[in-house]
């Protein structure tokens, strides 16, 4: 697996075949850091198969503050009804699927006229959906985006461009403290592995990534 340096921090690049999320295969090439140091996570089609993006941090975090600056506008229409933006972490050695994992994700999960933009969530959500969910609209970017995990709940928070916040709070559906695998994450993703709606290709633009020990 190759790496990136982004935001002070060294980040591994996913490069792989058939796999979930989607299931989508993930391309090294579709990530890229620019001159300014902003990352730019791309959704492009190569050899005529759709490909998608994602990186990570091998490094557990724990308890905390975890802060993502987006830049791009994740309305539609410039981000893709198909396409799904990630925040978020994972166990990465989780006994169970969703362990440790704590997502704000920027989706209409194929829905061009759903209204809602981002979505908060504490996996597993099959066990209670509406505790660990929240659909919100957001309006132009950037984006702001923030969970706090404490030993008492897990807060949420994004605030757009224009200052409005859209915030959640979990304290129902608590996971057992960040493991020393639990990582960061960022992905850039399909739905179903379904190609985007508009048949064109997909970028996300981040301008940060920053944690506080707490």
């Amino acid at each position: 697996m190759s790496t990136i340096h982004w935001s002070g921090r060294t980040w591994q690049v996913r490069n792989t075949g058939l796999s979930d999320p989607g299931p989508n295969r993930f391309a090294r090439s579709l990530v890229t850091v620019d001159a300014s140091g902003h990352l730019h996570l791309k959704i492009a089609k190569t050899r005529h198969v759709w490909q998608c993006s994602e990186i990570h941090d091998e490094r557990a975090l724990g308890l905390g503050t975890y802060k993502f600056k987006v830049l791009s506008d994740m309305r539609a229409p410039a981000f893709d009804p198909q396409a799904t933006l990630g925040l978020f972490t994972y166990d990465w050695e989780a006994v169970y699927d969703g362990a440790g994992e704590v997502d704000i994700e920027f989706a209409k999960w194929g829905v061009a006229s759903d209204p809602n933009h981002v979505e908060f969530s504490v996996q597993p959500t099959d066990v209670d959906p509406a505790a660990r969910n929240k659909r919100l609209p957001v309006g132009a970017p950037p984006y702001l985006c923030t969970f706090v995990w404490k030993s008492t709940g897990i807060s949420f928070s994004v605030v757009d461009g224009a200052g409005a916040s859209h915030r959640f709070i979990d304290t129902e559906s608590l996971p057992h403290a960040p493991s020393a695998t639990t990582w960061p994450f960022i992905n850039l993703w399909l739905n179903g592995g379904r190609a985007p709606l508009r048949g064109k290709p997909v970028e996300a633009v981040l301008e940060s990534f920053n944690y506080t020990k707490t």
